[in-house]
């Protein structure tokens, strides 16, 4: 096995100095190399020859008149034969690489099943035929060879395939779609235990009528959305069930009321380190975020030409809570004397849509006709 990884500067996370980036580089070379528990020296050297090779290997041989590889023929079908390497330790240090930079923030993973042909390895062990299209339509071929499923993390632009996370040899008695869900789960796996994905949390508010049960001095008018009554302001995951609420007068600005929100957010969730919300809460409050509560606010921001309705990025979940809220018939006014009452309400709403999610039964499965 031998790795090509290339580490551009603005891949780095926390800046893009070229130093950084070849500090990254340094550190991952010296893991790969312990990664190798047996002819350590030998498979590093290997694995450096068949990267600086000007042209392809067509066998082992050629790799010892390579500069970089500094041993016999000898020692280098040793190395191929008796060298070891640490294939959990080697998938867990490539999850721990800093990953391709995309503007919204997200890791995107790809997945695919190539063939490696190998027709002339006759004592080679579980060789598969493999589907080989050839030149002219009906001429594919079945080659032998074995199939590999390779899971890379993509980056911006046309050089997609940069960062091979993982990759699983098909046997005989292997399915694909099998193999692959699992390697996958795996992968994402690797990557929390590595810290590259945190918790994360939606912010908005939601001004609601309120009914004369609610005194005048817990009520507001919000003058945009012209609403005479009291304002719920949510946090929610990524997923959208909720975490906190908090409810004050409509005439409450939005930034206002995000500070005792986050506040409670931030004791009762300590892992979340980053919060999204739209550009009404844009301002000071992102300031006071980061300095008082180390709490990174992201503000998602509506496109200035835009005229018609567009879902914007991750706060499309909240906009969808708080529809689910509306559809109780005690949440879609506010009914309540005091605020906290409300707030009750609030989550027993939701607590009826996740205990409903949790008892749904599954749905059986039709039996396909013949």
């Amino acid at each position: 096995m031998t790795l090509s990884i290339a580490c551009p500067e603005g891949t780095v996370q926390g800046g893009g100095d070229q130093g950084r980036a070849l500090g990254v580089l340094a550190a991952f070379r010296g893991e790969l190399h312990r990664c190798f528990s047996k002819r350590p020296d030998a498979l590093a050297e290997l694995a450096d020859a068949v990267l600086c090779k000007p042209d392809r290997v067509h066998m082992l041989a050629e790799l010892s008149l390579v500069p970089e590889c500094r041993r016999g023929h000898g020692a280098v079908y040793d190395a191929v034969n008796s060298g070891r390497v640490q294939i959990a330790r080697l998938r867990r240090s490539l999850a721990a690489l800093p990953f391709p930079a995309w503007a919204d923030g997200r890791i995107r993973l790809a997945a695919d099943v190539s063939n490696w042909l190998r027709p002339d390895a006759e004592t080679s062990p579980d060789r598969l035929f493999c589907h080989t299209y050839a030149r002219g339509k009906g001429n594919a071929q079945m080659i032998p060879g074995w199939p590999y499923s390779v899971v890379a993390a993509l980056e911006p632009g046309r050089t997609s395939w940069t960062l091979p996370l993982d990759a699983v040899r098909l046997g005989p008695a292997d399915d694909a779609t099998e193999v692959t869900a699992a390697q996958v789960r795996e992968v994402v796996a690797r990557i929390i235990e590595a810290g590259h994905w945190h918790d994360g949390a939606v912010i908005d508010s939601q001004s609601v009528k309120a009914a004369e049960t609610v005194a005048s001095g817990s009520r507001g008018y919000d003058a945009g959305k012209k609403v005479n009554g009291r304002k719920r302001h949510i946090a929610v995951d990524t997923i959208g069930l909720l975490l906190t609420v908090l409810v004050t007068a409509a005439g409450i600005q939005d930034r206002d009321g995000a500070r005792p929100l986050l506040w409670n957010l931030r004791k009762a969730f300590p892992k979340v380190k980053l919060a999204w919300a739209d550009g009404g809460y844009a301002g000071k409050l992102v300031s006071w975020a980061r300095n008082k509560l180390r709490l990174t606010v992201e503000i998602v921001k509506r496109p200035d030409d835009l005229h018609t309705f567009k879902v914007l990025p991750r706060l499309w979940v909240v906009e969808r809570t708080l529809a689910w809220i509306t559809r109780s018939r005690r949440t879609i006014r506010d009914y309540e004397r005091l605020p906290a009452h409300h707030e009750t309400m609030v989550h027993w709403s939701m607590i009826i849509i996740m205990s409903r999610r949790l008892s749904k039964p599954a749905k059986a499965h039709r039996p396909q006709a013949a």
